[in-house]
């Protein structure tokens, strides 16, 4: 294949390539390279055997198609409502199987704009007028936001990722596209043809008005398709792809290191499993190499669709508008693009200054198939100082998971990647479970001695043979151990009980390791009675849901749920049921998926005589409808204001229960205001939360929106709790930021603390920047002065005695760093916030304090009061001796 350059956005497309059809076909492809006199040989034949010698056995999962399935295609548009309708109804009357088709839009529209629904009806309306109203309306998915809302292509992307419902294959497109005939066809069996089940097809596709389809849709594919393996550093410094090298004469799709935004088709789990991170926000360079890194690390291959799969083609002419021309406050969009970059050279271990967003990290990262170097290997990209990247344009050679079990998990069916490993199917770990919930009279009822036995061999059966032998013969002694000491049917189903949880959490989970742990910390409660082994259970479960290595495969957890804990839920205490169902949760990978479960534990729990659970069941659902967005705030405020009394209201209930109502009212506070509240709402979680049991992202963005909350809301005059570095006084939040790049936000709240001008103002001179990039702090920055010179003179009162308190104007001046004729407004001004108590007296230039508002004292306050106390236990001492002295008669 000869390889010129063009410099179009390529689209993702999904490629299977059978091995032997690829090597019977003996395709060979030259690749010449523009700006360059070599060319590439290409062989698709070899592409999926790797290169080192020890895993030339090893390959890709197979290709998996159901009988009946869906393709969602998802369109992000900003304001060009006309071609994105274009887009549908090519796609929809151009395709095989149209019913089949569901299209996800994000449209980004200002008033007045066309609407890519409603252009949409009018040329369906038109073109099938027999059909009724807007033929397959049902068809379309619209999230329709104001265009003064858009934050670039990551964000638009991540919405239109919660667009899809229960498809099976998923096609993003630009939202100025024009498909051909039967494309979704075609498409799939290019698909199909990769044999790679986690294959993505991708690449920027070519121009409509450069390689014309006939009149009638047919397509009429050029020679040269596109291939991108090259990249360079755009504006922001990030990695961007350099358009797409073209290779001649493709007739099997080519495996490639890059992904395109223009087009990209493959299983739906792809988009579930790495969604677009949303804390990326205005950028477009480095884009591209972030999905591509975090796809391929999560176990997915890209490539280069051939000729068969080049059915769509793109419309490259101008766009009606830009999101980078929308008004936006220029601080802002400066603070959430340098964030959102800083996000990027965080992942990827590249030294950056400034603000970065570390929200959600774990979520947006990289997967555990392979690794990030290995990537960087792959793809030819390098970030090592006075290095270029090398290309990508070579025969690539598919490289095999260093972790396999999350892909195993993905294509089920018995699929490993080690085919000498023998593991049962989920079949038969399903057919296992099934026989030890449902005993049939072969078996035996699982509560008779003698068919422990059968457990037993069951057990050793799943585990292929590993931890037989003595642990059989140990086991098999505990249930003739219990069996004597029986007490009752009581005992007796406590006993099944327990061999059944050490059979399903066996069967639930593909870690040999984590299993044998479970089954030992199970056997060691054997002898207990059934209360005992209930109590001892959800003690051992809430243990087990929140260990890591038991999340490793995504359904671990809801199948823990469905399989096992549901069968008796009722017995266990019913709070720490909610606590286990909550971690359980955290395993859907959509909001409204772990929502709709924690809602169907809600209508299981008794309100009467669980009304603690029923309440943290309420929050945790809330704390679910908080992450889905705005659209549910209101719903949020709704459950925070009406279960305030009662929370308040509870006297001796479990933390967690008060802990996560002030985490609700703390996020819905922090998003939408005002700062005071926030401050309030995020102090209560602290006292009600262990700062050891905080994951470090949570405290570290806890103490920055403390610290900024603290600074900036009004009424807020308190810091004691958060600057007292003692956990049994205080919250020791703070920590969270030392030896980070938001340390000085903690040093500010301490010289605020402590009235100290001079040393905030140092603090605020040293960190200019990192404060003006601080969008709260810039924009109250005069009360933010404000308020240091009150707590400067609530500090000058408090170090007086109390006869002491007739404070000269000059005096304040002084210590709040104030011009003389701003004292009188600064003084009736924290007589008004109600700071102090006392008067004015303007004629002598004076102000007679007569209290001051009680506060949390740190650590040199309160050694400044106990001096004061020892100075006045002095003084009633010399009194008392003087007294002594002059009137002995008294005391004789």
């Amino acid at each position: 294949m000869v390889v010129t350059r063009i410099l179009l956005p390529l689209a993702a497309s999904l490629a299977l390539l059978l091995q032997p059809a690829a090597a019977e076909s003996g395709v060979e492809s030259v690749m010449g390279i523009v700006n360059t006199q070599r060319s590439v040989k290409l062989d698709p034949s070899v592409q999926h055997i790797p290169l080192a010698a020890s895993q030339t056995n090893l390959r890709p999962p197979p290709a998996q198609i159901p009988s009946t399935f869906d393709i969602f295609i998802g369109l992000s548009v900003f304001r060009d409502g006309f071609r994105c309708a274009k887009t549908i109804f090519t796609g929809l009357k151009r395709a095989t199987y149209p019913e089949r088709l569901f299209f996800g839009v994000v449209d980004q529209v200002d008033q007045g704009d066309d609407k890519c629904l409603v252009e949409y009806c009018k040329l369906a309306e038109a073109e099938w007028p027999d059909l009724g109203a807007c033929p397959y309306r049902d068809h379309i998915r619209v999230d329709e936001h104001a265009a003064s809302e858009s934050r670039g292509p990551t964000l638009a992307r991540h919405q239109q990722q919660k667009l899809i419902q229960k498809e099976e294959f998923c096609l993003q497109l630009d939202g100025h596209s024009i498909f051909t005939n039967l494309w979704d066809e075609n498409l799939l069996a290019e698909w199909t043809r990769i044999d790679n089940e986690m294959a993505v097809l991708t690449t920027y596709i070519h121009h409509i008005h450069d390689y014309v389809m006939k009149e009638n849709g047919d397509n009429a594919p050029p020679d040269q398709l596109p291939h991108i393996c090259t990249t360079m550093r755009g504006s922001n410094g990030l990695v961007r792809n350099v358009g797409a090298s073209m290779i001649s004469g493709s007739k099997i799709p080519q495996l490639s290191a890059l992904w395109g935004a223009g087009l990209s088709f493959s299983k739906c789990h792809a988009e579930r499993r790495v969604p677009v991170d949303s804390h990326t926000l205005w950028m477009f360079d480095g884009e591209e190499f972030l999905r591509a890194s975090r796809l391929w690390t999560s176990g997915y291959d890209m490539y280069s669709p051939s000729a068969l799969g080049s059915v769509v083609y793109h419309n490259y002419t101008s766009v009606p508008a830009r999101f980078e021309h929308i008004t936006v406050d220029a601080q802002v969009r400066k603070r959430e693009k340098e964030m959102g970059e800083n996000r990027f050279r965080l992942l990827a271990g590249i030294p950056f200054e400034g603000t970065v967003s570390t929200v959600e990290l774990d979520k947006y990262g990289f997967g555990s198939a392979r690794s990030f170097q290995q990537y960087l290997q792959f793809s030819g990209v390098t970030f090592q100082k006075d290095m270029n990247d090398s290309d990508s344009c070579d025969q690539l050679h598919w490289v095999p998971y260093a972790n396999a079990a999350d892909v195993e998990t993905v294509v089920g069916g018995g699929w490993k990647l080690h085919a000498n490993d023998v593991h049962p199917t989920p079949q038969q770990q399903d057919a296992l479970v099934q026989d030890l919930n449902h005993p049939t009279t072969d078996r035996g009822a699982v509560d008779e001695g003698p068919d422990t036995e059968a457990l037993l061999q069951a057990e050793g059966d799943v585990h292929n043979g590993a931890d037989t032998g003595e642990g059989q013969q140990r086991l098999r002694q505990e249930a003739v151990s219990a069996e004597a000491n029986d007490k009752g049917p009581t005992s007796a189903l406590a006993w099944a009980l327990l061999l059944i949880v050490v059979v399903t959490l066996f069967v639930t989970l593909s870690n040999d390791r984590t299993s044998r742990a479970i089954r030992r910390r199970c056997r060691a409660k054997a002898a207990h009675s059934s209360n005992e082994l209930y109590h001892e259970l959800t003690g051992e479960l809430e243990a087990f849901v929140r260990d890591p290595a038991c999340r490793k495969q995504p359904s671990n957890l809801p199948k823990l749920y469905s399989n096992f804990v549901r069968s008796f839920q009722d017995k266990l205490n019913q709070i720490r049921l909610v606590v286990i169902c909550t971690e359980i949760s955290t395993q859907y990978d959509e909001p409204a998926e772990a929502q709709a479960f924690m809602e169907q534990l809600l209508a299981q729990l008794n309100a009467k005589t669980a009304h603690e659970a029923v309440l943290l069941c309420k929050m945790q659902i809330a704390q679910l409808k908080f992450r889905r967005g705005a659209e549910f705030f209101t719903e949020v405020k709704t459950t925070v204001d009406e279960d305030k009394a009662t929370v308040e209201g509870l006297v001796g209930a479990e933390p967690v229960v008060h802990a996560a109502y002030y985490r609700v009212a703390c996020d819905y506070y922090g998003a939408l205001g005002p700062a005071d509240k926030f401050y309030k709402n995020a102090l209560m979680f602290l006292a009600y939360t262990q700062y050891e049991e905080m994951r470090t992202a949570e405290r570290f963005d806890l103490a920055v929106n403390i610290s900024i909350a603290a600074l900036t809301g009004d009424g807020v005059f308190n810091f004691g709790e958060v600057v007292r570095n003692n956990k049994h006084l205080a919250t020791p939040i703070l920590r969270a930021l030392e030896g980070t790049d938001k340390q000085w936000l903690s040093d500010l709240l301490h010289a605020f603390n402590k009235g100290d001008i001079d040393r905030f103002n140092e603090i605020v001179g040293q960190n200019s920047t990192e404060f003006n990039a601080q969008p709260a702090l810039v924009s109250k920055q005069d009360y933010v002065k404000e308020k240091v010179a009150l707590l400067a003179l609530m500090v000058l009162v408090f170090k007086r005695p109390s006869h002491e308190r007739n404070i000269a104007f000059l005096e304040i001046a002084e210590a709040t760093r104030l011009p003389l004729e701003q004292v009188e407004w600064l003084v009736m001004r924290a007589l008004s916030c109600k700071l102090i108590k006392g008067s004015i007296d303007q004629v002598d230039g004076i102000v007679r304090v007569s209290w001051v508002q009680p506060r949390v004292l740190d650590n040199s306050q309160l050694q400044e009061l106990v001096n004061r106390l020892d100075g006045w236990e002095k003084k009633v001492n010399s009194t008392l001796l003087y007294v002594e002295e002059q009137t002995p008669e008294l005391f004789q």
